[in-house]
C-alpha cells in the first residue's frame, strides 16, 4: 500500500511541475500585439488584443501542442525544432524583442528574432550557422496553425483571390502581395513583400498533417481539403525558403513579415519606424484602406485553383543569396492520393490513368538524390503536372 501511495505521490508531483511549466511563459508585447514563448517545449505563440481588451489567438494554443514550428533539414536529415530529438532551446529578451535560440546537435544554431513595429507588424528573423567545421546545407521552413478563419469555413484571402478554402500553393508573390486569415474581427496577414521574395520559393495553405510528416517538402495537391482523417478543417500556412549553404562559421539571415490588424486599417500616417518602412516598399496597395470580410461570407464566392507552384523557370532566377532550393523528399503515396474515388466511367480518367500519376510521382522521386543535384524547378514542374493529372481524375 506504501509503494502504491508512494507511486501516486509522485505522479501528483510531477503533474503539478508539468502544470507549472506549462503556465512559466515569457510574453513580448507592443501595440494590440502580443509574442509569448514556453519554456517547457520551445514554442511561440501570437495573439491579438481585441476590442474588448482581451487577446485571442492568432494561431493554435490547445494544449500547447506543436501545432505551429520551424522545420529544418541539415543536409538530409529533418528536424522539427519543437520535438525532434537532439534540439536544445533556449530564450533571451533583447531591446524588448524575443529571441529564441535553437541549436541542433552542435552542428547548426537557428537564433529567432521576434520584434514586433508600431504599426502591428510582427518582424521575424531567422539566422541561421553553422557551428560545426563541416559544409552543410540548409533548408527552413516556417509552419503557423492559423485559427481565426477556421470557425467560418476556413477561407484564406489574398490580393488576387477573394476565398481559398482548399489546399493551395503560391510563388507568384507580386501578384498576390499576401495570405491572410480573419474571422471578420481580427486578422493576421503574412506578407509577400521584396524582402519575403528573396529568400521565399513557396507559400503554401494546407491541412496540418501533410505538414506534420518525417520529410521536408511534403507532397502538396491544390484542391485538396483542410478535412483528413485526423483532424477537421484543421488549416495551416506553410512558408518555405531557399536553401541556405553554409560553410564553418558561416551565418545567413532570413526574414518574413506578418500584420496583425484588427477591423480595418487605414494608409499609415508616415513616421521613423524604419522597420514599418521596409514592409511598405514605397507600395502603399498593401496599407489602403480594407475591410476584413467573415471568412463565412468570402467562403461562397466564386474560386477556382490558383497559380500552383511555378509558372516559368523565370520565377527562379538566380540571386545574391542562393541559386538552390530545397530538394523533393519522399513519401508514401497512399498518404496524399486516394485513387479509389476515381470513376473507371469518367472521361478523364479515361485520358489520364492511375500510371500516369504513378509514374510522375517516381519521376519526382528519381530526383531525390544526395541532394546536391536536385532541380527543384524540375521537382515543382512535375509537381504542377501531377497535379493537372490529379485533378482530371477526380474532378472530371
Amino acid at each position: 500500500m506504501k509503494r502504491v501511495l508512494t507511486f501516486i505521490s509522485i505522479l501528483l508531483i510531477a503533474a503539478n511541475c508539468f502544470a507549472k511549466s506549462m503556465d512559466d511563459k515569457v510574453t513580448v508585447k507592443s501595440g494590440i500585439v502580443a509574442i509569448e514563448y514556453v519554456p517547457y517545449n520551445g514554442g511561440i505563440f501570437m495573439y491579438a488584443e481585441g476590442i474588448n481588451k482581451k487577446y485571442v489567438p492568432l494561431i493554435d494554443t490547445i494544449d500547447y501542442a506543436a501545432s505551429s514550428f520551424i522545420g529544418i533539414a541539415v543536409d538530409k536529415t529533418y528536424y522539427n525544432l519543437r520535438n525532434s530529438g537532439g534540439v536544445k532551446y533556449s530564450y533571451s529578451i533583447e531591446n524588448n524583442s524575443l529571441v529564441v535560440t535553437y541549436k541542433i546537435k552542435n552542428q547548426v544554431e537557428v537564433n529567432i528574432t521576434y520584434s514586433i513595429s508600431k504599426k502591428d507588424v510582427i518582424t521575424v528573423k531567422y539566422a541561421v550557422k553553422n557551428i560545426d567545421g563541416v559544409k552543410h546545407a540548409i533548408s527552413l521552413k516556417a509552419i503557423y496553425d492559423t485559427v481565426l478563419g477556421e470557425g467560418k469555413g476556413g477561407a484564406y484571402v489574398t490580393a488576387a483571390k477573394n476565398a481559398i478554402s482548399t489546399e493551395y500553393i503560391i510563388s507568384d508573390f507580386a501578384k498576390h502581395k499576401y495570405i491572410t486569415s480573419t474571422d471578420g474581427k481580427l486578422a493576421i496577414r503574412f506578407l509577400f513583400d521584396d524582402v519575403y521574395q528573396k529568400y521565399a520559393y513557396k507559400t503554401v495553405i494546407a491541412a496540418k498533417p501533410f505538414f506534420d510528416s518525417s520529410v521536408f517538402e511534403g507532397r502538396f495537391v491544390e484542391g485538396r481539403s483542410f478535412n483528413t482523417v485526423l483532424s477537421y478543417n484543421n488549416s495551416c500556412v506553410g512558408c518555405f525558403f531557399k536553401t541556405l549553404k553554409l560553410n564553418a562559421g558561416d551565418e545567413k539571415v532570413v526574414e518574413q513579415k506578418i500584420q496583425v490588424l484588427r477591423n480595418e486599417f487605414a494608409v499609415p500616417e508616415t513616421d521613423d519606424d524604419d522597420d514599418f518602412e521596409e514592409v511598405t516598399n514605397g507600395d502603399e496597395e498593401y496599407y489602403s484602406k480594407t475591410e476584413i470580410k467573415p471568412a463565412s461570407d468570402l467562403i461562397n464566392e466564386k474560386h477556382d485553383f490558383g497559380d500552383s507552384a511555378v509558372k516559368d523557370e523565370n520565377a527562379f532566377a538566380k540571386n545574391d543569396f542562393t541559386d538552390e532550393m530545397p530538394k523533393a523528399e519522399k513519401t508514401d503515396k497512399s498518404a496524399v492520393i486516394d485513387f479509389d474515388n476515381v470513376s473507371s466511367n469518367d472521361k478523364s480518367a479515361r485520358e489520364y490513368t492511375k500510371k500516369d500519376a504513378l509514374d510522375l510521382i517516381e519521376k519526382i522521386n528519381a530526383l531525390d538524390d544526395d541532394g546536391a543535384n536536385t532541380s527543384q524547378e524540375e521537382v515543382l514542374r512535375l509537381q504542377i503536372e501531377l497535379e493537372r493529372v490529379l485533378k482530371s481524375l477526380k474532378n472530371k
